[in-house]
């Protein structure tokens, strides 16, 4: 179908039902009774073009940039002049590894990060230096999804790096775990046996959606499971 003139829109055309602008290299042929129904003279062949036109059509046509990468979710901080061991740090990694990319890339395009610190509390971090729980070595901020990590009060603190994350996820997907979905799985898996002293403890659902989260993707063998119909609601959130 040949291009036609937009009538009201100069220099636009009408082609295939669709309007465009005319482009530099295209003429309207004035030898046809009508201007509305003029055709188009073709393009040159693409390999006749300016050189510098051709480059950039091929730079925002087939060379689009591709999305930037996701920002990282693990972090150190010195404390105290100390920074984490590589090889923990390299154990958080990989930890975080394990958690399906579309989890991460919401979390990440949140903000959510996590310092690791060297110690065994996170009481020396400053974030946290006020708080009346800095004895532990894992930490989120409610207000913010961040959460700091003392490395050294574990062998391996993959376990508490994804509880902690766990806790950013449930902030960052608008709190599922005061859901009264979650409350059921929580009650149930109290009676059970399933919930661990330390969420019990706790007597937060909160603490338990982290715990699951930490199970379901903790690369330590041994870890002992969350319900299914725990691992099914937060699997939900992927």
């Amino acid at each position: 179908m040949a291009a036609v003139a937009a009538p009201g829109f100069p220099g636009w055309v009408i082609e295939h039902g669709y309007l465009r602008e005319l482009q530099p290299w295209e003429t309207l042929r004035d030898d046809l009774p009508s201007a509305r129904t003029s055709p188009i003279v073709a393009p040159p062949p693409r390999n006749s073009l300016d050189p510098a036109r051709a480059r950039l059509e091929r730079l925002l046509l087939d060379d689009a940039p591709p999305p930037p990468p996701p920002r990282p979710l693990i972090s150190t901080r010195v404390i105290d002049g100390r920074l984490p061991s590589a090889a923990k740090v390299r154990a958080a990694e990989a930890a975080v590894d394990h958690v399906p990319a579309a989890i991460r890339a919401k979390l990440s395009r949140a903000g959510a990060r996590i310092e690791l610190i060297a110690g065994v509390d996170v009481a020396a971090h400053p974030q946290f230096s006020h708080h009346p729980h800095a004895r532990y070595c894992g930490m989120t901020k409610f207000a913010e999804p961040f959460a700091a990590v003392a490395v050294d009060a574990d062998r391996d603190p993959g376990a508490t790096v994804l509880h902690e994350l766990g806790h950013i996820l449930d902030q960052v997907a608008a709190h599922p775990s005061r859901s009264a979905g979650w409350g059921e799985i929580w009650e149930r898996d109290k009676r059970s046996g399933k919930v661990s002293a330390f969420a019990d403890q706790r007597t937060r659902p909160s603490e338990y959606f982290a715990e699951s989260f930490s199970r379901l993707w903790s690369p330590r063998p041994g870890v002992w499971p969350s319900s299914r119909a725990a691992e099914r609601f937060i699997m939900g959130l992927c």
